[in-house]
């Protein structure tokens, strides 16, 4: 294909910018799931800002400018907020748009009356102008061409100039000045963004869209919300950034949050509550974002007053289930634990699902109910009750945030710690199965329509996408008959546990055509009969719960790579080491497995075996080991010594040795029993030899420490009591806190640092640090001497001012009330003596020339 000369020009004039250039912006490439707190810190406050903030900028050296619109007044903020460096003013009216650069140059909207763009220098006073407009510029931006881009709000346009051009050579970007939806049309633009490739993105507020325009073209693509289906439903977009990936981050003035694109689809990062409001994890009519250096994004919350910083989470790709790593040898006790049953709370368990926490959500009927259990308790610390409804299955997200599917065909979300409750979905059939990604997208499975469906949560129109299924009972790629557990990994592939099929069905990302890992229609050498639930480790090994054969089985990559873990007893049953019909299980974040045994009105526990990753299994007999013990023994000597090792024959067969003079006996020649386990010869046992083990200890060689307190339990030094067969707790070492002793104590959280002090958390305690030298003291209490006689001349004079006025007022009182309570008036005789001495004054005209009169002759 030829380019053509225009083509050409603008492909080298981008490979000759991005060779040269250096952004004015921060623009970090994050991960698709990359996370931030949701739970912000305030940057800047109301008393700090003085007034509400409309747009903010972020330099590479990370110094904060806003502009306070109305204010007339842009705010230079260093760093670490606690210092303003320069407030620029001068010759602003009504001010929005702002941007900066690397090189300490701040570009200003000043275009509602005063029609310009100004360039302010930080540290300078002086101004220049750059860019003559007709109106308001509610967003600046500059791309890596040196070119100023103003976005024209109440002209419905983005224009543009060249810094290297006259002011008044403005031309059009986008927008053909008339406010509308077509492709030439905006509603009120507001964020605009150019990446490298010259491509403009605009936050079309008043379209609920944003416009992508290719360079030098002016018909726009809808590349999010109204207009482009299958993204997201936007209301307000009013600012769009986009990272180093080229995914768009976007402001929502009336959801109060922002949201990003990724390669698996939109999601919301934070201010995710769904609702307007100051708390930490809130916004309020958000106008304006920016990233800095560090990943961190900075939110001007315009109508609570106050700039937020979202930190970039150092645990992004988070999850809130867990996916243990295993060995290939990996073991789990045989006799499960029952965690409850009907004698212990009279439930019949549904499902189970276990967070990152440790904290178990089961969901039971008889009674209907959702049982919440922290990790160690012997009873819930919550139960939700569903009265005649029964709840059927249950996952919790990483924000604490519960969904739970009844059978009025909803999913209900019920938040953390709250009684509010909000519809997530709504289905017109039962979901038997969730699941929610590191993307916040919420899956279920529709057994009786044999499919699968998904929802991003953070979308709130009800609307979701097909990914596993067509809808009709099959057994092809394409087609799912009775789908139930599903699992989503991190590469966001679709593992369903394909119940009537008899198999397990994988779906890649964005795929509708499924590859068969287990079961019918795969190619390994075991069968399963009715898989309920699937679960994947972080090795990719399937682990699958059968409903019918009632076990759980670990599947491997290879053909004959497949192992029963738990119930492998043929039979199912009520003792410890069987289940009857289960519906559900999960891993904890040790790599136990829970089990809901449904036809046992009990939930399991089978401990992972710690030791069998760590210490190789006992394989050979005795015999063999004796032989090679004795083999190596004797090519060792040979070795080193030339002469010929002559055996010697033993009047015992218990003694061997040249000397007879070595035990024979398996206890003594191999000492298998670990972690002080006693060794008893045994010539009926299969090694010859049985291990007495300390309590606590399993299997042949006692190598598996199955005890709940062992030296890994309590993090930090912590101090491990194990309190019943199934709980213990941590007593902590100074300085650390939580059950596994896992988080530091902060103290910050009860200490009161003043004038503005901050409070940095230690590790045994905390320290103020203070304002510049003005302050000092343990909580910065103490006001230098020359701040302190400042404030006293200061209030002397404000004590003084407010005296005298008092006074004045209390003489004009006092007055007042001698003469119209009392009659007297004491300036009565001096008006009246003034009156009796005003001289009169009497008045003579003379007249000059006075007229003759005229007499007749």
């Amino acid at each position: 294909m030829m380019l053509t000369h225009t083509e050409f020009r603008y492909l080298a004039l981008i490979l000759m910018i991005k060779a040269s250039t250096e952004l004015f912006y921060n623009q970090l490439k994050f991960s698709p799931c990359a996370t931030w707190n949701p739970n912000a810190t305030t940057f800047a406050n109301s008393v700090i800002l003085r007034a509400k903030p409309w747009i903010l900028s972020v330099s590479t050296n990370n110094t904060l400018f806003v502009n306070l619109g109305n204010n007339n007044t842009v705010l230079t903020l260093f760093e670490n907020g606690s210092v303003i460096a320069q407030n620029m003013s001068h010759g602003l009216n009504r001010s929005y748009g702002i941007f900066s650069t690397s090189n300490n140059e701040v570009y200003v909207d000043n275009g509602e009356l005063n029609h310009q763009v100004n360039k302010w220098i930080l540290n300078m006073t002086t101004r220049t102008i750059v860019m003559n407009v007709s109106d308001r510029c509610l967003s600046l931006f500059i791309d890596m061409n040196d070119t100023l881009y103003c976005s024209n709000v109440r002209l419905h346009q983005i224009v543009k100039v060249s810094l290297s051009d006259a002011p008044d050579n403005v031309s059009v970007a986008a927008g053909n000045g008339t406010s509308g939806s077509t492709a030439t049309q905006l509603y009120t633009p507001g964020g605009i963004f150019v990446d490298e490739n010259f491509n403009l993105y605009v936050a079309d507020y008043g379209n609920d869209r944003i416009q992508l325009f290719q360079w030098n073209q002016r018909n726009g693509t809808t590349v999010a919300g109204d207009g482009a289906p299958g993204t997201i439903t936007l209301s307000g977009p009013s600012d769009i950034i986009l990272d180093g990936n080229q995914y768009m981050y976007i402001t929502e003035l009336y959801n109060a949050r922002i949201i990003a694109s990724s390669p698996y689809g939109f999601r919301c990062l934070v201010g995710c509550t769904g609702i307007n409001g100051s708390a930490a994890n809130q916004l309020f009519g958000p106008t304006s974002l920016a990233f800095d250096s560090y990943g961190n994004i900075f939110v001007a919350d315009r109508d609570n007053g106050r700039i937020q910083k979202f930190l970039l989470s150092t645990k992004s790709c988070e999850v809130s289930y867990n996916q243990p790593q295993f060995c290939s040898s990996a073991q789990w006790r045989s006799d499960g634990v029952t965690f409850a049953n009907k004698s212990t709370n009279d439930s019949l368990p549904l499902s189970v699902f276990v967070d990152t926490n440790n904290t178990i959500f089961l969901t039971t009927n008889i009674p209907n109910q959702v049982e919440i259990w922290l990790e160690g308790s012997t009873s819930p610390i919550e139960n939700i009750s569903f009265g005649s409804y029964i709840p059927r299955t249950v996952f919790a997200a990483l924000n604490g945030d519960t969904y739970i599917v009844n059978d009025s065909y909803e999913v209900q979300k019920w938040s953390w710690n709250s009684a509010n409750v909000a519809i997530a979905m709504n289905t017109n059939a039962t979901c038997c199965s969730l699941f929610i990604d590191f993307n916040n997208t919420l899956y279920c499975s529709l057994t009786i329509y044999n499919i699968v469906v998904k929802k991003f949560l953070s979308d709130s129109a009800n609307t979701f996408s097909l990914v596993a299924g067509n809808g009709s009972m099959g057994s092809g790629p394409n087609t799912l008959s009775g789908p139930m557990g599903i699992f989503v990994d991190i590469l966001l592939n679709l593992f369903v546990a394909d119940f009537s099929n008899n198999r397990i069905q994988h779906f890649r990302y964005g795929e509708l055509n499924g590859t068969t890992l287990a079961g019918n229609g795969s190619s390994k050498t075991f069968s399963l009969f009715q898989p309920i639930a699937v679960l994947v480790d972080a090795d990719d090994y399937l682990f699958i719960l059968e409903y019918f054969h009632s076990r759980i089985v670990r599947v491997g990559p290879g053909p004959s790579d497949y192992q029963c873990v738990v119930a492998c007893t043929q039979s199912s049953g009520s003792n410890a080491d069987q289940l009857l019909l289960p519906y559900s299980f999960t891993f904890d974040n040790y790599g136990n497995i829970f089990v809901a045994d449904y036809g046992n009105y009990r939930t399991k526990i089978f401990f992972f075996m710690k030791d069998s990753c760590d210490v190789s299994s006992v394989s050979q007999t005795t015999a063999s080991l004796i032989t090679s013990e004795l083999t190596n023994y004797t090519q060792m000597w040979n070795s080193s010594s030339s002469f010929p090792i002559i055996t010697s024959s033993c009047s015992s067969s218990a003694q061997i040795g040249s000397y007879c003079n070595q035990s024979n006996l398996p206890c003594d020649v191999l000492q298998p029993c670990q972690n002080n386990g006693s060794c008893i010869d045994n010539s009926t046992a299969s090694n010859g030899y049985t291990c007495q083990c300390l309590p606590g200890f399993v299997q042949i060689n006692c190598q598996y420490d199955s005890r709940l307190c062992r030296s890994d339990t309590c993090f930090n030094n912590g101090i491990c009591n194990q309190t019943s067969n199934t709980t213990f707790s941590c007593l902590c070492s100074a300085g650390w806190e939580g059950h596994r002793c896992q988080t530091k104590i902060n103290y910050c959280a009860i200490a009161t640092c003043y004038n503005k002090g901050v409070c940095q958390a230690l590790l045994l305690n905390y320290t103020c640090l203070c304002l510049g030298d003005s302050y000092s003291g343990r909580h910065c209490e103490i006001t230098q001497n020359r701040i302190s006689q400042l404030q006293t001349v200061s209030k002397s004079f404000a004590f003084a001012a407010i005296v005298a006025m008092i006074t004045a007022a209390l003489f004009v009182i006092i007055l007042d009330v001698l003469k119209y309570g009392f009659g007297f008036d004491s300036a009565d005789a001096e008006r009246r003596s003034r009156k009796r001495k005003k001289p009169i004054c009497i008045v003579r005209f003379i007249y000059v020339n006075p007229p003759v009169n005229e007499t007749t002759v």
